[in-house]
């Protein structure tokens, strides 16, 4: 079979594991892994290489980019002190544990490679645990500190990675270095995704053709990653800041460049997660048998099955001990927020201290290893790690929060009363000042009663009306639009044209059905 083929089924299957785990209400990382090693134990699968150097680049940059630009900038900031102590502290943490534990059943092995096993295997990944969460509600501050949590572990446990790897490089490391170093990570990386966003939005604004933005934007994507690296900065801060600033710009995108920049990026992320986990799949198997060939797979087993409960383990006792003393300080001295949110909760903090599922990042960095006696172990531990997680606590997580059923979070809700209001009035003072608006006025004002009778959910929404008024007319025109090519009357560019902008009036018509 040849590598496009391989390549060809890997997207099918996954495409088909993905709707599977839907279905079972599970996070589809875990069926991929899953389908990922299935697939590289078939008869003459050829194996997949990739360079190590490129690991990284390719499967991080973009998901990085795309969890960044969906992240809220105001909510990071109210919930700094909980998602700072997850990517710092319990990845430091996971770091030490897994080191002792791997240096105990592998006293062979270097310390700057137990360290950097225990870098790569630290930050967990919360598209699993998102896949999950999405599709039971969960609170919405929990969604925040989990994917706050993701946009910065990386870059404490790809920092310490580094440094473990320099270290293994025979390079001497000082205080000083370390110092730089940091403030390289964070001040300096921080300032060049920051530039470099501002330069690239200039740009981007001044692209037409929606296709070529779309590349433009993935090809800035790995530019700011690639001269991150070329500085010796953090690649991991300098994306996620480029992310977050080009999402602060996203309300002055054309439409149709905000429509289509999405869902090719929500495919694209897709795709690197099947064909990380394939390649995963396609590297155990040589590892496998190489270690079963020097007799040693016994032994590297125990060790990745004592690594992963590590990983759960650490996570656990940290995420509670944090919960416990901050529920202990709120009950004594209580608690003063910025702005109303949910308070920590003993259920919280339990479905928080399961969300430790591994994923893409520490299946990068085991490729991006690199050669030597005790590779072939850490890359078994690393992939072990991914697949212990996914599977122990990605299909039990639906379970836990059902059985933990934390409290509601009302918090959402009542900001989007409070915006729709504030539109619903900002639009009726715009049309004060139109003599031949009066048909709109009054429909706002009706709007603006209906949301303000808070105990009447069922009350009659005019802008919903007019809405699914709209819609019917939409898939008239769609329907005439298609007769006139069927019969000849006009040619596909016109149809694809004019299909175009309808399909655009039927997205705004449906975001307002959403929001009513």
């Amino acid at each position: 079979m040849s590598l496009f083929g391989v390549v060809v089924i890997a997207l099918i299957a996954g495409t088909g594991l993905a709707a599977l785990a839907r279905r079972l209400h599970a996070p589809y990382p875990a069926f991929l892994a899953l389908g990922g090693i299935a697939l590289a134990w078939i008869p003459d699968i050829p194996q997949i290489a990739i360079d190590p150097q490129l690991a990284l680049t390719v499967f991080v940059a973009p998901v990085l980019v795309s969890a960044a630009y969906d992240a809220s900038l105001r909510d990071l900031r109210d919930n700094w002190i909980p998602i700072t102590t997850l990517s710092t502290v319990a990845v430091s943490l996971t770091v030490i544990g897994v080191t002792l534990v791997a240096l105990y059943f592998e006293p062979s092995m270097p310390l700057w490679a137990a360290v950097a096993l225990g870098a790569l295997v630290a930050p967990p990944d919360a598209v699993a645990a998102a896949a999950v969460l999405r599709q039971v509600s969960p609170p919405r501050r929990l969604m925040v500190i989990l994917e706050g949590e993701s946009l910065f572990n990386d870059a404490t446990s790809l920092l310490i990675y580094a440094f473990a790897i320099g270290a293994g490089a025979a390079a001497v490391i000082t205080a000083g270095d370390v110092v730089i170093q940091i403030l390289k990570a964070t001040v300096v990386s921080a300032v060049l995704g920051y530039a470099f966003a501002r330069v690239f939005i200039a740009l981007l604004f001044r692209i037409q053709d929606i296709p070529t933005a779309i590349v433009f934007e993935f090809a800035a994507a790995f530019l700011v990653w690639s001269l991150a690296e070329q500085f010796h900065l953090s690649a991991i801060v300098a994306v996620v800041v480029f992310g977050i600033t080009l999402a602060r710009a996203m309300p002055r995108m054309p439409l149709r460049l905000r429509v289509d920049s999405q869902t090719v990026w929500g495919v694209a992320v897709f795709v690197l997660n099947v064909l990380a986990f394939v390649l995963m799949g396609s590297q155990l198997r040589p590892v496998v048998e190489s270690l079963t060939a020097a007799g040693s797979l016994g032994n590297g087993l125990a060790l990745a099955g004592a690594v992963t409960l590590t990983v759960i383990i650490v996570r656990i006792a940290w995420v509670m001990t944090y919960n416990s003393a901050l529920r202990w300080k709120n009950a004594r001295f209580g608690i003063s927020l910025r702005r109303p949110m949910m308070k920590p909760t003993l259920a919280g903090g339990l479905i928080l201290a399961w969300c430790g599922m591994r994923g893409i990042v520490t299946i990068a960095a085991a490729l991006a290893f690199p050669d030597g006696p005790h590779r072939d172990l850490i890359v078994l531990t690393a992939f072990a790690v991914v697949l212990g997680t996914l599977i122990i606590q990605g299909f039990t997580l639906g379970a836990l929060i059902r059985w933990a059923n934390p409290p509601e979070d009302a918090t959402a809700k009542a900001e989007s009363l409070l915006a729709r209001k504030a539109l619903a009035q900002s639009a009726l003072e715009s049309l004060k000042l139109e003599d031949d608006a009066a048909k709109h006025r009054q429909m706002y004002e009706h709007r603006l009663r209906t949301l303000a009778d808070e105990n009447d959910p069922a009350a009659p929404d005019p802008i919903k009306r007019n809405a699914d008024l709209r819609l019917v007319a939409l898939n008239a025109e769609r329907g005439k639009l298609e007769e006139l090519r069927r019969e000849g009357v006009i040619g596909d560019d016109v149809f694809r044209e004019l299909l175009d902008e309808l399909d655009i009036a039927n997205l705004g018509v449906n975001g307002r059905l959403a929001a009513s």
